[in-house]
């Protein structure tokens, strides 16, 4: 039996981690695998705030020593390519992220991979989620 995969990307504006909190709720449930990716800061080397990679590497580090496995991976390039590569790589069967407010990186990102990848995407915003499926036919689904 296949263990399910759940990716979360992370964008450089993200403070608060609530679609990694919910896919590891979820992993947890259901033993799945969950990939995190996070883009390359734009910014200079060293100007991301240290405190967000100590929680990104503590929280992935209490997952593990509750039996889950979570993989984190560096997005060096566009991030919708990349992201199409992990899924199709690693045979992803879920999306989990969040909205990124003003500089919507990860939204487009999603949009974009949706376009191109069937597979099943949730939005989380705070106590709320969406969620979005683009079939083989290209019909988009929501519902919430």
């Amino acid at each position: 039996m296949s263990r399910e995969k759940i990716l979360v990307p992370l964008g450089p504006d993200n403070h608060d981690f609530n679609a990694l909190y919910h896919a590891l709720a979820v992993a947890e449930r259901i033993q799945a695998k969950v990939y995190v990716v996070y883009p390359e800061s734009p910014q200079p080397a060293g100007t991301r705030p240290d405190w967000m990679a100590r929680h990104l590497k503590e929280l992935i580090g209490k997952a593990c020593q509750q039996g889950l496995a979570v993989s984190c991976h560096i997005s060096a390039g566009p991030l919708p390519a990349e992201l199409i590569d992990i899924i199709n790589e690693q045979q992803i069967d879920l999306i989990i992220f969040e909205s990124d407010g003003d500089n919507g990186l990860v939204t487009r990102a999603i949009s974009e991979v949706i376009s191109t990848v069937p597979i099943q995407a949730v939005q989380v915003n705070g106590k709320s989620t969406s969620t979005s499926r683009l079939r083989k036919d290209e019909a988009k689904c929501r519902s919430s």
